[in-house]
């Protein structure tokens, strides 16, 4: 559904008081945090404050865009907080979801994610957006490891943060540009990880020559190497570029890092709309030593 309202008549939940004014919590959160302005394609927030949560059945992931508003009329909501749902369909771009009935109640016990904050433009006219934006999406996928306490958050940071679908664990490419991305991942748990260490998962999409979207590579950097790399004197190379052409063949999908060994694989699937997407699997086995006798 589009951001903007078609008719007055969508702003007949706002609560009037006697002088025809709004009352000020209508206003949409905090206004140092909610700066927007209008752009030719929608609502544009440079830092918007944001929510997810994950797929259930038949539905898959949404966000989850707070609003400072109180009517108890106003559909979407979770206790007493207010909201307007999204989906990510590109580089810092949203459409809105409609909040029908099935959906709310599909999630209604859902979790929601902690907060986090990034640029976010609503898109007015979301038909010029059919469901192609996850079409060939790099999708990072990994055997779990047993969790000791709170929840143990494996992925430190992912580039470009603005193609970077939080919710659903993608890169979204469709009406990206970039040719390299990559996923700093920290293994293990609270127990066999406790000093957070970490490599980089760097992916490429086509080669040199050409981008590609079925084709994608990766490599696997340790942490040390990845932080040595840094742009060339020219700055015409990225250092996702030089990972590639960093470690020798047999080093490049595969780590040992705090007792396990990893490893990655990526192939092209289909979704259950024959959907094309990349696949990327991290697997790992834990480390056994052999003890020795005297």
């Amino acid at each position: 559904m589009p951001i903007l309202a078609a008719t007055p008549s969508s702003f007949g939940i706002i609560p009037i008081d006697s002088y025809g004014t709004w009352h000020t919590h209508s206003r949409l959160g905090n206004r140092l945090s909610t700066q927007f302005s209008l752009t030719n394609q929608g609502v544009f927030f440079p830092n918007a404050k944001l929510y997810y949560q994950t797929a259930v059945p038949r539905y898959r992931h949404q966000y989850l865009f707070p609003l400072n508003y109180q009517s108890p009329s106003f559909r979407g909501n979770v206790g007493p907080h207010r909201f307007i749902l999204l989906q990510k369909v590109g580089p810092g771009l949203f459409i809105r979801l409609y909040e029908y009935r099935g959906r709310v109640t599909a999630f209604r016990h859902r979790p929601c994610s902690s907060a986090f904050y990034e640029s976010v433009c609503v898109l007015n006219n979301p038909r010029m957006f059919p469901n192609l934006w996850d079409r060939y999406a790099v999708q990072l996928r990994w055997r779990p490891w047993e969790k000791f306490g709170t929840r143990y958050w494996h992925i430190r940071a992912a580039e470009p943060r603005a193609s970077w679908d939080i919710a659903a664990h993608q890169f979204l490419l469709h009406m990206s540009y970039e040719r390299y991305m990559y996923i700093e991942f920290v293994p293990g748990n609270h127990k066999s990880n406790p000093g957070l260490k970490y490599f980089a998962l760097v992916i490429q999409v086509g080669d040199e020559s050409s981008r590609d979207l079925s084709s994608v590579s990766l490599r696997i950097v340790s942490a040390e190497v990845w932080e040595r790399l840094t742009v060339t004197m020219l700055g015409s190379r990225k250092r996702e570029a030089l990972a590639f052409e960093t470690l020798p063949p047999e080093e490049r999908n595969h780590i040992s890092l705090v007792g396990y060994d990893i490893s990655v694989s990526v192939k092209l699937e289909r979704g259950p709309k024959e959907q094309p997407y990349n696949l990327v699997y991290l697997d790992w086995e834990e480390v056994t030593s052999i003890p020795t006798t005297k």
